[in-house]
């Protein structure tokens, strides 16, 4: 009897709990149905007890403020400052917002009794949820990362006084970036005041001067035994401090191992492919007036194979091979003559170079040679930089003035926008389709006039790019007269019936040049003053052009020319 009444009374109990912890959890989820449960902050924004518009009120200040602070990133005593825009951030309210509601309804009933007991009693603390543009952030960091980095420089051969010697390795640290990445977002999650210091970690170079100890008898070998690439009677033999160029060095295990730098290497192969590359030349033997009476095929192209001559050269120094004889690939001329429809000219330019100190002749004489007798196939892009090749004294060019950085200096080649110039000007004049030409920095008086019908060039840009889009070869004949300072290129083939209408030039903005700069220099004497850089007035250019052929418009151009005021620069003797 007694164990019924206690069971009853057991069971009265535990009906009572339930009962009365159904109407605990009712009353509690009714009364923060709509709000967000008690113990839940961000930061120390206590957010418990609060509505949706009280809660985007709190945060969306909070999420403001915060914003309107730069983000300081601090290192040694260099400290960069950016914009939350700049670095690809900003708060989400609207997620953090729901993440604050979602806290204790999660939809698992027994976990989100735990949850909202635990909360109840220790409370909660959630992130905010941030907008991340990972390539704007990740951009920023890596340039401060190559602006703070000191890589570590391994150990190098050099060569000192003709004897091969070794420079000793030093180590370095790198910013390292994806913790650096990691401290902003926490930063900016934890409401700190936007300063973050950026840490580096120390890099150990690889290679020592001990290894390079280990494989100096072979280096030095291959120096007094270098490869001689050879091409009919020429050759090219590297110098040692090219062939230590070319070498690398690793440490997969203990013992170090002689390697290769293919970039070097293709940059060798790259300058000995400019002095043999040749396209098909053509040469008119004969001709009256615009028309063309003979023409013929002078000579076969040439083209270096450079995948080829790299895998060579590459064995040669791995196996101390001397002697290697070039890969080069010779393009035959068409079965006749006739087949390339040379045979009247499309379109003229011309030029003039009165006032060229004699290098710069020189130079227009060279490149002019270079280009004489190229052959453009119909649908084929002619880059004037790839046809002219290197431009250096190896080449046969002199030092003359050229624009440089901004400056007008001594340089080998000066001349050359001549060429390019007047080449512009006869592909304009042909109707062929210009796909790339640069205007000049400033106004050039060999080019004038007209204003604005200029191209400048220099490897491996700007370039001058044009495309033959007829139906047959062009043959690019240039003429230089020296006696008359006058340069002309001709392009010759047959013509389709294009026309060319020039439309300008239209000139505007001009502005004076600023005032001279004298300079001292103490390699003048007193009393010395020398011209270095020559006044120009600044000005814009327009030109258009249009091409018809049977009444059909083919080509409709504009071309910009933006010449900024040149100033004066005088060197004044200091010296004694």
């Amino acid at each position: 009897m007694f164990k019924q009444k206690f069971f009853h009374f057991l069971k009265i109990s535990g009906l009572t709990v339930l009962v009365c912890f159904s109407v605990l959890f009712f009353s509690y989820h009714l009364a923060y149905a709509k709000k967000v449960i008690p113990g839940v902050k961000i930061a120390s924004i206590s957010l418990g007890n609060k509505s949706q518009s009280e809660v985007d009120y709190l945060l969306g200040k909070k999420f403001a403020d915060q914003v309107s602070q730069p983000v300081k990133l601090t290192a040694d005593d260099k400290s960069f400052e950016y914009s939350f825009e700049d670095l690809g951030l900003d708060y989400d309210l609207d997620r953090t917002t729901a993440a604050a509601f979602e806290v204790g309804r999660r939809g698992h009933l027994f976990k989100d009794l735990q949850t909202e007991a635990e909360v109840w009693f220790k409370g909660i603390k959630i992130e905010p949820t941030l907008r991340v543009d990972e390539e704007k952030l990740d951009r920023i960091i890596l340039e401060i990362s190559e602006g703070l980095d000191d890589p570590p420089a391994e150990a190098e051969f050099r060569m000192i006084n003709d004897e091969l010697g070794i420079k000793d390795a030093k180590g370095g640290r790198v910013l390292n970036q994806e913790e650096l990445k990691g401290k902003i977002l926490a930063s900016l999650k934890n409401f700190s005041n936007n300063t973050i210091e950026i840490s580096f970690g120390d890099v150990t170079p690889e290679i020592t001067a001990t290894d390079l100890e280990t494989v100096k008898p072979p280096v030095e070998d291959l120096l007094a035994n270098p490869p001689r690439l050879t091409y009919q009677p020429r050759s090219w033999t590297p110098t040692p401090e090219e062939i230590l160029s070319f070498l690398k060095f690793k440490k997969p295990n203990s013992e170090v191992e002689i390697g290769l730098r293919e970039d070097r290497l293709k940059d060798y192969v790259k300058k000995i492919a400019a002095q043999i590359n040749r396209e098909p030349r053509g040469d008119i033997f004969r001709a009256e007036g615009e028309r063309v009476i003979e023409f013929r095929s002078a000579s076969n192209g040439l083209k270096l194979n450079q995948e080829k001559t790299l895998e060579l050269l590459s064995s040669a120094l791995l196996n101390s091979q001397e002697t290697m004889e070039l890969a080069v690939e010779v393009s035959q001329p068409l079965r006749s003559a006739n087949d390339y429809g040379i045979k009247e000219l499309l379109g003229r330019g011309v030029s003039n170079f009165t006032g060229s100190s004699q290098g710069r002749i020189n130079n227009i004489q060279t490149a002019a040679a270079k280009l004489r007798g190229i052959l453009v196939a119909p649908g084929e892009t002619f880059s004037f930089n790839k046809a002219l090749g290197e431009v250096s004294a190896a080449t046969g060019y002199d030092t003359a003035w050229i624009i440089k950085e901004g400056r007008t200096v001594l340089g080998v080649g000066g001349g050359v926008c001549q060429i390019s110039t007047t080449v512009f000007r006869a592909a304009f004049n042909s109707g062929l389709a210009i796909l790339a030409r640069t205007a000049h920095a400033y106004r050039v008086h060999y080019y004038e006039p007209p204003l604005g019908f200029d191209a400048t060039v220099y490897e491996p840009s700007p370039d001058l790019v044009f495309k033959n889009d007829t139906p047959h070869h062009i043959l690019i004949w240039p003429t230089v007269d020296v006696a008359g300072k006058t340069l002309t290129f001709g392009f010759y083939g047959t013509s389709d019936g294009r026309s060319t209408k020039m439309i300008g030039p239209f000139v505007s903005g001009e502005t004076p040049p600023p005032e001279p700069l004298y300079q001292e220099d103490g390699s003048l004497t007193k009393g010395t003053t020398k011209q270095i850089d020559f006044a120009a007035w600044g000005a814009k250019a327009t030109i258009g052009r249009e091409v018809y052929r049977n009444g059909e418009l083919l080509h409709n151009d504009t071309f910009y020319s933006h010449y900024q005021p040149w100033q004066a620069v005088y060197l004044v003797g200091t010296s004694e």
